[in-house]
């Protein structure tokens, strides 16, 4: 047994060493541990703050349900008055249009009435100046020889010109010796 006691002994030793150095390390070690863990929160404090926590991320989820849906209706009052403003603009706009194309149409028909009315007056005019412009060619050609002068002023040149030739004819055979 004395090797047991010896064992017992030397174990006795080295675990007065180990006590030695855990309390010169180990203890210094746990107390700042302590020092810097005393300011973290208790379990107890933890499920206050969740529960803190839970019951502000509800009011959070009902503000923002609830600013969503403000939002939401804000949104769909704003679209139906610019719905209502367009389709008041469109029908303004279609009446507007619709008078214009009425005038533009009348004063299209005015205007082609009118342009008839000129050309009418116009073709009027010039047919009655063509009339009067035949009449009066057919006058200035009634006033011309007819075509029995002109022949007859034609043959009688030729019968004259037939004549010279033959005083001149003749008076040549007197002056031949």
């Amino acid at each position: 047994m004395t090797d047991l006691a010896e064992r017992v002994g030397a174990l006795e030793a080295d675990m007065k060493d180990v006590k030695a150095v855990l309390k010169d390390t180990v203890v210094p070690l746990l107390t700042r541990m302590d020092e810097r863990l005393a300011h973290t929160a208790t379990k107890a404090e933890q499920e206050a703050l969740r529960g803190q926590l839970a019951a502000d991320q509800q009011a959070l989820r009902t503000d923002l349900s609830n600013d969503i849906a403000a939002v939401r209706a804000d949104l769909s009052r704003d679209i139906a008055d610019a719905r209502n403003d367009t389709n008041s603009g469109i029908a303004a706009l279609r009446a507007d249009l619709t008078t214009d194309i009425a005038d533009a149409r009348s004063e299209s028909a005015n205007g082609i009435a009118a342009l008839r009315a000129d050309l009418s007056t116009e073709i009027g005019n010039v047919r009655a100046d063509a009339a009067s412009d035949a009449a009066a060619l057919r006058g200035a050609i009634a006033a011309l020889p007819g075509r029995g002068f002109v022949v007859g002023t034609v043959l009688a040149i030729f019968a004259l010109c037939a004549g010279m030739v033959a005083a001149t004819v003749a008076s040549l055979q007197y002056l031949q010796p």
